[in-house]
């Protein structure tokens, strides 16, 4: 049995979930503790199109998503988040997204997970939120 997640398995659980195929979320790397995923942009995402600002509940779902299976690639268990910190450095724009994260800490029933979603905003790689996960370690028996 391995310890971790491995990429084939995770790209099955990721690509299975609803919310995730509404995103269109997939990885770009996967290694062990550290993930990087991409996020086609969406018309949905937006918040007023007007201003075409992409509602922070997208980026906050990213930094989730991301920071959950960089602990996936980590340990070989269920791991539910059990609080997120977001911080918006500046809004989301029109475009599409590129989340990095890494795993900071795996303990015996906590894994803590850094996470950033960029974006190309005038011509330049831009910061647009930072986040924290933590998550339960239930290993699979």
């Amino acid at each position: 049995m391995s310890d971790h997640i491995d990429r084939e398995e995770a790209e099955s659980i990721l690509q299975s979930a609803p919310f995730h195929q509404f995103l269109g979320v997939t990885f770009a790397e996967y290694e062990e503790g550290h993930v990087v995923i991409e996020c086609p942009f969406r018309e949905e995402f937006l918040v007023n199109e007007d201003k075409e600002i992409v509602h922070g509940g997208v980026l906050s779902s990213l930094v989730d998503i991301a920071g959950h299976y960089a602990v996936l690639s980590s340990v070989d268990a269920r791991v539910p988040t059990i609080d997120l910190r977001t911080d918006y450095l500046r809004p989301g724009r029109r475009g599409p997204f590129t989340v990095e994260a890494e795993v900071d800490r795996v303990g015996r029933n906590v894994a803590v997970a850094d996470a950033e979603v960029r974006q190309e905003q005038r011509g330049e790689t831009k910061s647009v939120t930072l986040g924290r996960g933590s998550y339960g370690v239930s290993h699979v028996e």
